[in-house]
């Protein structure tokens, strides 16, 4: 089925839309039918362009049953608009399984109402057995429309147990729900787990677990006394008595998931065609019934995973400055890109005291939540570490004890950090493992890269940091960045590199620094037209107002 909701493709294009999924996405399936909207807007070669095309794929019982596609005009889809879009297409994903599923159920159902009525009307005036039988369908039926309204798997599982005890008149029953090898739900009528999990079987001449077979082979098996004598191993259980045994597979995503066991039927009686067809009944509605209860409770789990990353989200855009600092010697702009909803780069301006402003890029390993994370602690610990120091060396030293403390060593942190002294005008720059800081002197027209040695933060307590100061002069601009930044690949896989950025300082230095990073911004989107950002991309760009310049070496 195709649906097109804004007539994006004439009808005539709709086989080579479905040809290019096969060509790009691998998809291999037939057109049955399409739907076009009324809406006069098309754009006939849109899957011939160059924009952005997000492709989701659907499943359906664990199997590829379709997908949605999303593309745009003109440009790029954000990071954000690409989790959205996966959001949704999981919604229906489970969506579509739901009504599968509960079609299935009422399909049994309408099956055991039509049987319920049709032996009602046949037999008003039935004997005792008949009607025993009539009440049994009932039942059935009742329970089968109980079911779609349970969503707890214990209670489900509770609840179907008991109803398969009294449907057949067993004693004694168990369920048993399992993840792989672990148990994840066991419910116990009068019948222990141990128990069930001693039970053999002869089968093909060999003696197997009654348990491992059901789930290796997915077969009910159904034993009366006669059966049981020649298929059941007693011995490993001389203190029960077994008269009869049923032991039926509950299924989800074509794979057992779990067994219900009954033993003994009450006053010695054995099982009927009319039990096989009820557990038959019993164990297709609760296939569909805990199916149901998991997709229920992975969508619950994914609704609080949902709103535990939006406030995570919220949380670290207040870690961020609201707006750069403001002095008369210098001008901020900053550029704040995550790869992910969520990043691991971050930046800070510290008032370090009435003279002197500090400008702060960290990049922690990976991108993502848990990068986020040490994020935050990095952030806390720059709160606690960096006022009042006026040597960017000291911090950094500082951060570096503290972190090796409280962070595992594969989440080390590189940084960069600069302290503008606005009296003197002079920038003191201190480097953790990070890249070198970009310094446009106007004066000479020349770009230099300041490094200063230092590992990583977090790798080792002892580790030394150097430090670097510079007189600035007037218009002279300073770019602190990240790795995102200059490694951002187009689709040839070529980097944007540094000297982009230094043609646009040059050609156009003379702008306010807003501008100036706005048109670095834009010559990088340009550059990876569509792309998707690999990591987490920040800047800050500083633009000196007054002064004159010359280079002060280490330590004089």
């Amino acid at each position: 089925i195709y649906i097109d909701t804004c007539r994006l493709l004439r009808e005539t294009y709709v086989p080579s839309l479905i040809k290019e999924l096969q060509d790009r996405f691998g998809f291999n399936t037939a057109l049955k039918k399409h739907f076009v909207s009324e809406r006069k807007f098309h754009a006939d070669d849109i899957f011939r362009s160059e924009t952005d095309i997000i492709v989701e794929r659907l499943f359906i019982h664990n199997q590829e049953s379709g997908a949605c596609v999303l593309s745009r005009v003109s440009g790029a889809f954000s990071s954000i608009e690409r989790e959205m879009f996966k959001m949704v297409t999981g919604a229906l994903t489970a969506v579509i399984n739901n009504i599968i599923m509960y079609r299935e159920l009422e399909r049994s159902n309408r099956r055991l109402n039509w049987a319920k009525k049709k032996l009602l009307e046949s037999n008003e005036r039935s004997d005792d057995k008949e009607h025993e039988h009539a009440m049994k369908l009932e039942n059935l039926y009742e329970a089968g429309k109980m079911l779609t309204t349970i969503h707890e798997p214990s209670r489900l599982l509770a609840t179907l147990t008991y109803m398969i005890i009294n449907a057949i008149d067993a004693e004694v029953g168990a369920a048993i729900l399992f993840d792989g090898n672990t148990v994840t739900e066991k419910i116990e009528f009068g019948l222990n787990f141990s128990v069930i999990k001693d039970i053999r079987i002869k089968q093909n001449g060999k003696e197997i677990s009654l348990f491992n077979y059901i789930i290796e082979t997915g077969e009910m098996i159904v034993l009366n006394k006669e059966e049981i004598k020649e298929r059941l191993i007693l011995d490993t259980l001389p203190f029960i008595q077994i008269s009869t045994l049923a032991c039926v597979p509950l299924q989800t995503n074509l794979s057992t998931s779990g067994i219900m066991l009954t033993v003994n039927k009450l006053k010695g009686k054995t099982y009927t065609k009319d039990d096989i067809e009820a557990l038959k009944t019993l164990s297709s509605m609760a296939t569909v019934a805990i199916q149901n209860a998991y997709l229920y409770h992975q969508k619950i789990e994914k609704t609080k995973l949902e709103a535990d990353i939006k406030m995570a989200m919220e949380i670290q855009k207040e870690l961020l400055p609201g707006s750069p600092p403001r002095n008369a010697i210098f001008d901020v702009a900053s550029i704040y890109t995550p790869a992910e909803v969520m990043g691991g780069d971050y930046f800070d301006y510290i008032e370090v005291d009435t003279n002197h402003t500090g400008f702060l890029v960290a990049d922690v390993t990976g991108h993502g939540v848990p990068a986020a994370f040490i994020v935050t602690l990095v952030k806390s610990c720059v709160q606690l570490t960096a006022y009042g120091k006026q040597s960017p060396q000291e911090v950094l030293k500082a951060l570096n004890e503290f972190l090796c403390r409280h962070i595992p060593k594969k989440n080390f942190v590189s940084m960069g950090y600069g302290i503008i002294d606005t009296v003197r005008r002079t920038l003191a720059y201190s480097s953790a493992g990070h890249n070198p800081l970009l310094w446009y002197s106007h004066n000479t027209d020349t770009f230099t890269e300041i490094k200063t040695d230092g590992l990583f933060l977090s790798l080792f307590e002892d580790t030394l940091f150097g430090e670097t100061t510079v007189q600035l002069g007037n218009n002279d601009i300073l770019v602190f960045y990240t790795d995102g930044l200059t490694e951002a690949k187009n689709k040839s896989g070529e980097f944007f590199g540094i000297e982009r950025i230094k043609e646009i300082i040059q050609k156009f230095g003379h702008h306010p620094a807003q501008h100036i990073a706005g048109l670095i911004t834009d010559s990088l989107n340009e550059f990876l037209d569509g792309c998707a950002l690999h990591d987490d991309l920040t800047s800050i760009l500083v633009k000196i107002t007054r002064s004159t310049s010359f280079f002060i070496p280490a330590g004089n």
